[in-house]
């Protein structure tokens, strides 16, 4: 949700990013308010919660002490303040920090920056060196692809990469012979 909200945050104001630039503006500078943007919705999206349980909380506990006097008697229920003292900064904290990464992950797709994602230019020269190393198997092509593109970008986690050789020297003619990894 922060992602998506900072990225067509960051869409709408292209032009005035663009503008920014041109004058000169650092990237710090250029960031900066999306970055407090997507740390004050993690801020919000972690005190709503807050708020709705400690409405049905104060709530549940008084309806359980009023009418459920056998339930009372058996359990003892926490003092809200107590409940609070640990929920409210585990939650702020969670949602500051969501926030911050959430803005700085939509940045690569909103602005279009080849900075802050892999360069696909490089990539292609990466791919490039490994198909000119020889090997027996395309399984082990693929391998080296997926390894040396994940060692030079770390934050790839997921993807697959696929391998075709066309016209195979098998027996009987085929078009390709096609290998795929998935992580």
């Amino acid at each position: 949700l922060i992602t998506n909200t900072i990225g067509l945050s960051i869409s709408v104001r292209r032009e005035e990013i663009r503008i920014m630039r041109l004058i000169g503006a650092t990237k710090f500078f250029i960031r900066q308010p999306f970055i407090v943007e997507g740390i004050l919705i993690g801020l919000i999206g972690a005190g709503i919660p807050l708020a709705v349980i400690y409405y049905i909380y104060m709530n549940v506990v008084s309806y359980a002490a009023e009418r459920l006097k056998l339930l009372s008697g058996l359990f003892v229920f926490l003092p809200i303040h107590q409940i609070m003292s640990i929920l409210i900064p585990v939650a702020l904290t969670l949602g500051v920090g969501i926030g911050f990464f959430g803005s700085i992950f939509s940045e690569a797709a909103a602005t279009d920056s080849v900075e802050n994602t892999v360069n696909y230019a490089e990539a292609v020269d990466i791919v490039r060196g490994i198909m000119a190393e020889p090997a027996r198997l395309l399984e082990t092509v693929v391998f080296r692809i997926r390894e040396a593109l994940t060692a030079r970008w770390p934050g790839i986690t997921g993807g697959h990469v696929t391998l075709a050789k066309l016209h195979p020297p098998f027996p009987t003619p085929v078009a390709q012979a096609a290998v795929t990894v998935e992580w």
